[in-house]
Order: structure tokens, then sequence, then C-alpha cells
């Protein structure tokens, strides 16, 4: 938000307009989060090439706070000066179209996903928060129970896993490049054997009916488009466990009813209100034939 030719400073719209309000205080943010609003103000007032700024991310990980800028166009030169930012332990930059670049590094930024410490991407996907994240977990394990073989599909990070192979075998699909290199990385620094993943996109490549023959258990947990193709493929196969985790009520039902139309039955549902004081709400469901 503008507030004269030389100063922008954080900001809210205000409810059904575009009338923006400055941030003090955001009851939804973690404590170390909420200490950045005012070192965040502070470098917006310092950097010339502040007007040119499209967003600036932040992710609290486990071993540190995670700052993403991201450019309207072109990045600047002097934005690849900076060095430090007090409470930030790594600083990555990019364009609106561009993979992030890394600037600086203070301490290696890790998630803990199922006990092991995770090498975090900049801009990877995460649940929008650490409770939320705990309970999908758990219903996505209730999948796994019984089960020998388990395939997770739209994995992202290894959210759901590696905290699975503690007890079965598992693999692993993801479409997105740096965040299956993370996994990989991790399988190896922690010499799990019961967790393999791959880079696949499962739009327009989902896993066939006869691939998932080889599993007897899966987890999904698509993107707001959901999972047309797999789900059809889900029906067909000769899978009897699905747990199914979606931030899209629409979608969600759309693919339940697919594969409702295989046999499937809704074994249990429910809602994850992690997206606090919004409409969005993230369903949980497992799935039963």
């Amino acid at each position: 938000f503008k507030i004269d030719q030389d100063r922008r400073v954080l900001a809210f719209h205000a409810p059904r307009s575009h009338t923006p309000v400055v941030i003090d205080n955001c009851i939804i943010l973690h404590p170390t989060l909420q200490a950045m609003i005012p070192v965040i103000n502070r470098q917006l007032a310092q950097w010339s090439f502040t007007p040119q700024l499209y967003a600036i991310s932040l992710t609290l990980a486990d071993s540190g706070t995670d700052m993403l800028l991201t450019f309207r166009h072109a990045i600047p030169p002097l934005a690849k000066d900076i060095i430090d930012i007090g409470g930030i332990a790594r600083i990555s930059i990019r364009t609106r179209e561009g993979k992030p670049e890394l600037l600086t590094e203070k301490t290696p930024v890790e998630m803990t996903l199922g006990g092991y410490a995770i090498p975090l991407p900049a801009d990877a996907f995460l649940q929008a928060t650490a409770e939320g994240q705990k309970l999908l977990t758990a219903a996505a394990l209730a999948a796994c129970e019984g089960s020998k073989s388990v395939i997770d599909l739209f994995c992202g990070l290894g959210t759901y896993s590696f905290a699975a192979s503690s007890n079965v075998r598992v693999h692993a699909a993801e479409g997105d490049a740096e965040m299956v290199s993370a996994m990989t990385r991790s399988i190896k620094r922690h010499g799990i054997t019961s967790l393999t993943c791959e880079q696949r996109d499962l739009f327009k490549n989902p896993f066939s009916a006869k691939e998932l023959a080889a599993y007897d258990a899966a987890i999904i947990n698509p993107p707001r488009l959901g999972a047309k193709a797999q789900a059809e493929e889900l029906g067909k196969s000769n899978i009897s466990r699905i747990a199914m985790i979606s931030c899209n009520p629409a979608t969600f039902s759309r693919d339940a009813k697919i594969l409702k139309n295989y046999g499937f039955s809704l074994a249990c549902a429910s809602g994850v209100d992690q997206f606090v004081f919004s409409p969005h709400l993230e369903v949980v469901s497992l799935f039963h034939r």
C-alpha cells in the first residue's frame, strides 16, 4: 500500500472493497511472523526497488523463517544486494513467471515431516497451519491401516509420505520437480528404504489401473482443480481404501461421485477449518470398498 511517493507498507483490503487498511496486527499469524510486520515495513521504506515488488511471502519453517520476494517484471539489480534481514533465515527472489533464486541463507531451511528433517524449497506447497497438518496426516494414515503398499498422489513435499513410510511401503508422486528433488535427497540422507518418489504430471499422466495394481491403498491430495482423471483410474483399480484430502468441496464432490460409481462408499468425512476467517474449508475423507 502506497502511503506517499516514497513510502509503502503492508496492508489488507477492507471487506468487499479495495480500500487499504494498514496492518499493525494480524490475529491469525504465528507470533514469530507477527513480529516480522514492523521489520518488513521498515525494509519497504528503505528499499529503492519497493515499487517494483509484486509480493512478499513468508513461511515459518521448523528451522527459521523463509522469505521470498516476487517482482512484477525483471528483478532490479539492487535487489540482489540484500544480505541480511533480522529474523529471516533465507531470502530468495524471483519474477512472477520465474523460479526462485537464492540470495542468502543463514541456516538450512527445513520442515519436519514424519519425524524427518526435510529441506524446504522456496515457495514449496505446505498446509496452511501446523495444527491442520497434524489432523490431515492422522486421517491419511488411517487409510494405510492394514495395508502393505500405499501410493501417495499429489504428495507435495511428502507431508503424508514420510509419516506413512514408518509402517508401510510408500511410493509418492508429485508434479513439482523441486519438491520431488527435496524428497529424493531426504530419502537418501535419512536412509529410508520404505519410501520412493517420482516426478509425474498426474493431470496429463495419471497412474493407470494397471499400475495401481501394486498398491492396496491410496492417499490423494489434489489442488483446487481436483483429480478427475486420476479418480477414474483409482475407481478402475483394485485399491480398496482411499484417503482424499481436498481444499475445494466442489471438485471433491465431483471426484467422490466418480469413486462412488466404481463401488466406493464414504466411510467418514470431516472439515478442517485451517483457513480461519475465510469461507474456505479443507475436506478430509476416507473411502472403502
